[in-house]
């Protein structure tokens, strides 16, 4: 599709912001070809698998797969824009949507409690009580102790990066400088290409493959029918992960 000319954009400051995050993503497809492509095919896999669920039994799950995906999706936007913090916190709500759509699969009784949480004050408290994370990553646990480390430890991860306010999330991208007998203060809004980028988009590669592998557990002889199990373990490949720079490793917790 044609972009229109369109008069005045970019010239006030929230248009300004959001054009300079489009350039980043568009030289991030041109100068970081390898993890675009890494990146891409990690979405590839999860329309796959989304694409493949008709007649599904466990059809209460495919919206969690669905807002898992569109969240993969809006986390990498932020990252090649140079958003990391607000990516790392998307990617957060990438991994809860598939620890929910896992822990509800097989629950009816769950599932009536999730479906009644906004019918009253009681019903709220007892469906948060029964939601807590811990549960969830108790559970999983149960059944897949690989994917349960993996997902800890990149949850862990988005927590420190920006999926809360923690220190390395606020003060990497602040400034303080003293300017005679004034301090002004600044904020970084977008970090061009550098480590923490690449830190950024390594850790959203490993965040949906993540969530694939714990839908895996709601979907295990459909997801083998396709060659999504073995796609997923051929994309997780140390070997794949080379195209973030081993210098990444240095900045996982």
């Amino acid at each position: 599709m044609q972009l229109p000319n369109v008069p005045g954009w970019g010239q006030d400051f929230l248009g300004h912001i959001i054009h300079a995050a489009d350039h980043n993503t568009r030289a991030a497809f041109a100068n970081r070809r390898p993890q675009w492509s890494h990146l891409s095919e990690v979405l590839d896999l999860l329309q796959k698998a989304s694409d493949n669920l008709n007649n599904t039994s466990k059809w209460f799950v495919v919206p969690f797969l669905i807002r898992s995906q569109s969240c993969y999706v809006a986390a990498v936007r932020l990252g090649t824009g140079g958003q990391l913090p607000e990516a790392h916190a998307i990617l957060r709500t990438c991994l809860e949507n598939a620890l929910y759509g896992f822990y509800l699969a097989s629950d009816g009784e769950r599932q009536r409690l999730w479906l009644d949480r906004n019918t009253s004050d009681a019903a709220k408290k007892k469906m948060v009580k029964e939601f807590k994370l811990g549960e969830m990553m108790k559970a999983l646990k149960a059944v897949d102790c690989d994917t349960h480390r993996v997902v800890k430890l990149l949850y862990d991860r988005t927590i420190d990066y920006g999926a809360h306010p923690n220190p390395q999330s606020i003060l990497p991208q602040s400034r303080q400088e003293e300017v005679g007998t004034r301090t002004e203060f600044g904020q970084t809004w977008m970090t061009g290409d550098c480590l923490a980028m690449r830190l950024c988009l390594k850790t959203a590669a490993a965040v949906g493959l993540a969530a694939l592998h714990v839908f895996a557990n709601v979907w295990r002889e459909r997801f083998d029918i396709l060659g999504i199990r073995q796609a997923m373990l051929d994309l997780r490949e140390p070997r794949r992960f080379e195209v973030y720079g081993p210098d990444t490793a240095e900045l996982e917790s």
